[in-house]
C-alpha cells in the first residue's frame, strides 16, 4: 500500500547512492517480463516468487548472507574429496592462499549466479552461456561438482540457443552453493591476505623484449580463483609466472618479452586463445611452446587448437601437479630443439 516495492527498492538506491549496495530480494506472484524490466530498472537483486519453497529462500539469503561457523568442520558432503586434497596439498605452505582462494570463490560465485539469473530473465543466451562457462570453471576447480554439472548443463541450453527449463536450474544452483558455503569455509584457516600477488607473480607483462628465459611462464587466465591457482602451483615448481586476464594483454606481453611457455585459456575478453595462439605462432614460429588449459571439452575444440599449433591440451579442472609436469615437460623438449 501507499508506495508499491519498485518505487521502496528504487528510493532505497538513491539514499545508498554509490556508498553502499544492500542486497534487495523482490516478493512477487508475477514473473511476467514487465516486471522484471521494473525490477532491474528499481535496482532489486533477486526475486522470490509466491507461493515460497523453504529452500528457496534458504538458497537466496544464502548468496548475501552465508553462514560462517567456523568452529564446526563437517564431514564433506557437496564437495569433491580428491579435489580438497589438491587443494589442502598445494596451500600446505601458504595458510593464507587457502584462504585466499576459498574467498574469492565464495565472493564471486554469488555475482555470478545474480548475472547468470539477470541474463535468463533478459533471454540474453550468449551472456548466461559466458557466466555459466566462467562459474562452470572455477567451482570444478574448488571440488563443487554439482555447481559444476549444473553450469555445464546451462551453458548447453544457453548454446542452444532456447533457454526452456534455466529458471529451475537456477534456483538448484543457489541451492548447490547454499551446500558449499560451510564445507569451504571449514576447509580454511582463518589466515586471509586477499590482494596479495603470489611469490614470483607478476601481473602485466615486462616491458622489454629480452633473452628467453626457461622459467618465465605467461599465463593468460581471466579467472582470478584459477590463475591464482595455477600461478602458485607453476611458483612453487620455480617458475615465474606473468598473469594476465585478456588476450590482448597476452599479446602485449608476447612482444615485449621471450616465454620459456605459454599456458592459454580459450574464452578470454578482448582476443580469445584461439587468436592468441595464432598470433604467437606467427610471431615465434614453434620456438615458444604454448599448452591450453580450458573447460571446453569438446573434439572439435581440441582438434582446432592442435591444428593453430598448440603442444598440449588440458581440460578445467585440472591436477596441479599434472599441470607442472607438463610445464616442465613443454620446457625442457622446447630447449632441446634450440
Amino acid at each position: 500500500p501507499d508506495v508499491n516495492g519498485f518505487r521502496t527498492a528504487a528510493a532505497m538506491r538513491m539514499i545508498e547512492g554509490d556508498a553502499r549496495h544492500t542486497p534487495i530480494v523482490g516478493l512477487t506472484g508475477n514473473a511476467g517480463q514487465s516486471h522484471r524490466r521494473e525490477r532491474k530498472a528499481a535496482g532489486i537483486d533477486n526475486y522470490l516468487l509466491k507461493p515460497f519453497r523453504h529452500d528457496r529462500v534458504k538458497a537466496v539469503l544464502m548468496q548475501y548472507a552465508p553462514t560462517r561457523d567456523l568452529r564446526a568442520v563437517p564431514q564433506l558432503v557437496s564437495l569433491d574429496k580428491d579435489r580438497v586434497r589438491e587443494l589442502k596439498d598445494l596451500t600446505a605452505d601458504d595458510p593464507a592462499l587457502l584462504d585466499e582462494l576459498i574467498d574469492l570463490f565464495l565472493t564471486d560465485a554469488p555475482k555470478l549466479i545474480d548475472q547468470m539469473r539477470r541474463s535468463s530473465e533478459d533471454q540474453d543466451g550468449s551472456a548466461l552461456r559466458r557466466e555459466a562457462h566462467t562459474l562452470k570453471g572455477s567451482s570444478g576447480q574448488m571440488g563443487a561438482l554439482r555447481i559444476q554439472d549444473i553450469c555445464a548443463t546451462i551453458e548447453t541450453l544457453a548454446e542452444t540457443g532456447s533457454l526452456v527449463g534455466v529458471e529451475p536450474l537456477l534456483t538448484e544452483l543457489s541451492l548447490a552453493f547454499a551446500r558449499s558455503v560451510s564445507e569451504l569455509r571449514s576447509l580454511g584457516n582463518g589466515v586471509l591476505a586477499v590482494g596479495d600477488a603470489a611469490p614470483g607473480t607478476t601481473e602485466a607483462a615486462a616491458p622489454a623484449k629480452e633473452a628467453v628465459q626457461s622459467n618465465e611462464v605467461l599465463l593468460a587466465e581471466d579467472d582470478m580463483l584459477i590463475g591464482r591457482f595455477l600461478a602458485s602451483s607453476l611458483n612453487a615448481a620455480g617458475f615465474h609466472v606473468t598473469h594476465v586476464r585478456d588476450g590482448k594483454a597476452a599479446l602485449d606481453a608476447v612482444h615485449a618479452k621471450n616465454f620459456g611457455a605459454v599456458i592459454l585459456d580459450i574464452n578470454m575478453p578482448e582476443v580469445d586463445g584461439y587468436q592468441v595462439l595464432s598470433e604467437i605462432r606467427a610471431l615465434v614460429g614453434e620456438t615458444t611452446p604454448v599448452a591450453i588449459i580450458s573447460s571446453r571439452h569438446q573434439e572439435q575444440d581440441i582438434l582446432r587448437a592442435f591444428d593453430l599449433g598448440v603442444d598440449d591440451y588440458l581440460t578445467k579442472p585440472f591436477n596441479p601437479s599434472e599441470v607442472v609436469a607438463r610445464i616442465r615437460r613443454l620446457v625442457r623438449h622446447a630447449a632441446l630443439r634450440s
